[in-house]
């Protein structure tokens, strides 16, 4: 018998291209996650978001090495608080934001739970 309440986290991050994108060449970096095109025209993307239950960890290295490489100029990224209610999923509302430098969000080794970090680059 399945628990009637339950609780934990899910990635959500969203992603700026430092150029847009055509759309058919996007991959999804975290393949076990879901993957949104926000789209600047029918055959470019300029922005992705990527959402779902994975690692915090391996989400965050591979969202660095995409900074790293110059392939994303902005990143949100937050490990985002549900509770799951008669089988619906409610999510919490974010605890906090921190805004980082390029510097300080490549140099994150942890992320907090229910906090969305901005890098603005």
């Amino acid at each position: 018998m399945k628990p009637r309440f339950t609780h934990g986290t899910e990635l959500d991050a969203y992603l700026v291209f430092t150029q847009p994108q055509l759309v058919n060449s996007i991959k999804n970096p975290i393949p076990d996650c879901n993957l949104e095109h926000y789209p600047e025209n029918p055959s470019h993307t300029r922005a992705i978001r990527i959402y779902g239950d994975t690692a915090h960890q391996n989400a965050l290295e591979t969202l660095q090495t995409l900074l790293e490489n110059n392939t994303i100029r902005w990143v949100e990224l937050g490990m985002r608080g549900y509770a799951m209610m008669e089988g619906k999923r409610e999510y919490r509302p974010w605890r906090k934001n921190i805004h980082l430098t390029r510097a300080a969000f490549l140099a994150l080794t942890v992320v907090e739970a229910e906090t969305r970090y901005h890098a603005p680059l």
